[in-house]
């Protein structure tokens, strides 16, 4: 069982962070950072299948966990990202049980779920098809997210799905569901997430949230809050945020 998965299974608390850039240096040098996973997010970018394939090894180089955040519920496209080598992917907008079957479908081979078999990279090209086959179900990771509040009404069935690794909480899209996007402040938002970490204890299930910003004072909250699966920042806001913050100073200083 790989690292992450085990520390998944065990509730335990892990690091990553999201890439959007498709660029092997980005993915090279995030891996280096001693994180547990990266994922790479082809929701909201320009990545592709070619990029994915791309960038792989310069993050398994390092010995990190590489995960993909993809856009919809797509047997084709997770067999196709998991074949290429993956070990995981993340689900956005997962609001009930048999969505999420869908992707335990897509994921697993008979007669656990219904993904094809085909002949990549993940199976050595076929000369490790059997014992790829066999581990499937131990490396594999399923990491689905929780945002919309149709989704938190339904807590109790997904949570009950044994094949989900864990679950992922995406806060603007689920402050926005409930008309206060971005307003993480709210009671109503904070008592939403109260909620979920309290079902995710009972489920005994591993729940985790994007911290946006590089703010390390939010990954400290997150954490003192019960989160155990925390997605740090991402490639373009850490630049953006590191760049604009020293900037500002040097030219206030030399101006």
């Amino acid at each position: 069982m790989n690292s992450l998965k085990n520390k998944l299974k065990k509730n335990q608390l892990n690091f990553g962070t999201w890439q959007t850039v498709p660029s092997n240096s980005i993915s090279e040098i995030l891996s280096s950072l001693n994180l547990d996973w990266i994922a790479i997010d082809i929701e909201h970018t320009s990545i592709s299948l070619t990029d994915l394939d791309n960038v792989l090894n310069s993050i398994k180089i390092n010995n990190t966990i590489p995960l993909v955040r993809i856009g919809e519920i797509n047997s084709n496209l997770i067999k196709r990202i998991l074949d290429i080598g993956y070990q995981g992917i993340i689900v956005p907008n997962i609001e009930n049980k048999d969505q999420a079957m869908k992707v335990v479908n897509s994921v697993y081979y008979p007669p656990l779920g219904k993904r094809g078999m085909g002949l990549y990279r993940s199976q050595k090209f076929g000369s490790n098809l059997l014992k790829y086959i066999k581990t499937v179900r131990k490396e594999n990771i399923i990491i689905l997210q929780i945002e919309n509040i149709e989704a938190v009404s339904n807590l109790d069935q997904l949570f009950s799905i044994k094949e989900v690794d864990g679950f992922f909480v995406g806060p603007y899209d689920l402050s926005a569901s409930m008309g206060i996007a971005g307003q993480f402040n709210k009671k109503e938002y904070k008592d939403c997430l109260k909620l979920i970490l309290k079902k995710a204890k009972k489920y005994n299930k591993s729940v985790g949230i994007h911290s946006v910003s590089s703010s390390v004072e939010d990954v400290y909250n997150y954490i003192k809050m019960g989160f155990t699966i925390l997605g740090y920042c991402m490639d373009t806001i850490a630049i953006k945020e590191l760049y604009s913050q020293n900037i500002k100073k040097i030219k206030s200083k030399y101006k």
